[in-house]
C-alpha cells in the first residue's frame, strides 16, 4: 500500500516482543524514507525517537503495533496471533482494517480468513548483537558448576506452557546429572516460585529475574534453548538463541516454521487441541480470558493450538544433552544470513511500494 505518512502507534520502551520490534520497525521504516511520526502509547518522550515523536500528526494513517483491541479505531495494523484465529475482540476490528502487516507466513494465513485488508509479511530482523561469539554471563556459583545447561525464556501465561517444562525436566533428569534448566521470565498473572515448588522441588531449576538484559551474553551462556510453547506469531526468543548457537528445542508449528526445519533445530511434534483441552489449561487455566479478569477476554478455550507431544519434549532435551548437535547448531546460526535488518527493509519497500 503506498501511503504518504504513517503515524505509527507502539509501546516504544520495555522488552516484550512487541516494543523491541517497534523500535526496530521504526528505524527501518525511517531509513526506507517513509514519513513517519511515532505515537508512544506510554506517552513519554524517548530521546532516540523525539525527532519522530514531535511530528505533526495531521493527516496520517494511522498503523497500530498491538493487539486490534488496544485502538479500535485504526484502519492499519502490524500483529500477530499464536492460534487459528485472532484474539477474540480484534475479529470484528480486523474486519474493517485496509491493511496488516505481520511477522509470519502462518499469521498472514489465519488472518486471511478474517480480513479482506491488504496483507504482508515483515519478519523479526535478527540483530547483530545475537551471535555465538562474545562476552558470556556469570551465572551464580550455584547455577555456574552445572556442566550442560538448558535455557528457556518467556512470559509465564498459559500458551507458553511452563507446567509441562518444569515435568519434563524433572521426569526426564535425576537430581544428581550434571544438568540444570533455566528460566528467564515475568508473570502479571502468576507466582513462578509457587510452581516451582510444586513442581520442581529439591530440583536443578532456576528462576532468574526480568532485570537481566544482556540477552546475547545469556544464551551464549547456555547450551540449549527450550520451549514448550502452544504457538508463536514468530517467537522472537526461539530464533534469538539459534542465531547465538544452541542447540534449539522447540515445537513443530505455526510461526517458529517459517526459520526452523528439522535441519537447524530439534522439533518437537506436536496436535492441534482447543485450549481447553491443553495440558497447560487444566493445570492451571486461562489467565488471559475474563473469567481470570482479563478486560477483553482475549482468549477463549475453543481456540485451537498446537500441544507439543509430551514424551517428545522429554526425548529432545535428552538427545540435546548426550549427542553432538554440531550440525544442527551450526545450520542454526545461518538463519542471521537471512533474517536480518536487510531482509526486512526489502519486505518494507515491498509492503509500501517503496522502490529500491
Amino acid at each position: 500500500m503506498k501511503l504518504d505518512k504513517i503515524n505509527f502507534q507502539c509501546y516504544l520502551e520495555g522488552d516484550t516482543g512487541y516494543s523491541i520490534l517497534s523500535r526496530s520497525l521504526i528505524a527501518l521504516m525511517e531509513y526506507a524514507g517513509l514519513d513517519i511520526r511515532v505515537d508512544n502509547l506510554y506517552r513519554t518522550a524517548v530521546p532516540r525517537f523525539v525527532h519522530l515523536q514531535n511530528k505533526d500528526p495531521s493527516n496520517r494513517f494511522n498503523i497500530l503495533h498491538q493487539l486490534a483491541t488496544v485502538n479500535p479505531f485504526s484502519l492499519g495494523f502490524f500483529t500477530v496471533t499464536e492460534f487459528d484465529q485472532p484474539t477474540y475482540g480484534s475479529i470484528s476490528i480486523l474486519r474493517k482494517a485496509k491493511l496488516v502487516l505481520t511477522e509470519s507466513e502462518f499469521c498472514k494465513r489465519v488472518f486471511e480468513e478474517f480480513t479482506d485488508a491488504e496483507i504482508h509479511v515483515i519478519h523479526y530482523p535478527l540483530d547483530p548483537m545475537f551471535k555465538p561469539d562474545g562476552v558470556k554471563f556469570k551465572f551464580n556459583p550455584e547455577i555456574e558448576k552445572f556442566g550442560f545447561k538448558f535455557l528457556s525464556i518467556f512470559e509465564w501465561i498459559m500458551r507458553k506452557d511452563p507446567y509441562s517444562l518444569l515435568k519434563c525436566f524433572c521426569e526426564e533428569f535425576k537430581p544428581d546429572e550434571d544438568v540444570c534448566l533455566i528460566l528467564r521470565g515475568w508473570s502479571k498473572y502468576e507466582d513462578p516460585r509457587k510452581w516451582l515448588g510444586l513442581i520442581a522441588k529439591n530440583h536443578n531449576v532456576f528462576w532468574l529475574p526480568q532485570t537481566i538484559q544482556n540477552l546475547p551474553a545469556l544464551y551464549r551462556s547456555c547450551d540449549a534453548f527450550i520451549t514448550t510453547t502452544l504457538g508463536e506469531g514468530w517467537g522472537h526468543p526461539i530464533s534469538e538463541a539459534m542465531a547465538c548457537g544452541l542447540t534449539t528445542i522447540t515445537p513443530k508449528s505455526t510461526g517458529i516454521l517459517d526459520y526452523a526445519n528439522n535441519n537447524n533445530a530439534l522439533l518437537i511434534p506436536t496436535k492441534e487441541v482447543e485450549v481447553k483441552d491443553t495440558r497447560s489449561y487444566q493445570t492451571a487455566g486461562n489467565e488471559l480470558d475474563t473469567e481470570r479478569g482479563h478486560p477483553f477476554g482475549l482468549i477463549k478455550p475453543w481456540f485451537l493450538c498446537h500441544e507439543p507431544d509430551y514424551d517428545g519434549i522429554k526425548k529432545a532435551m535428552r538427545r540435546a544433552y548426550e549427542k553432538d548437535m554440531k550440525f544442527i547448531k551450526g545450520n542454526g546460526i545461518k538463519i542471521t544470513e537471512k533474517f536480518n535488518f536487510q531482509h526486512s527493509l526489502e519486505q518494507i519497500k515491498e509492503a509500501f511500494e517503496i522502490d529500491s
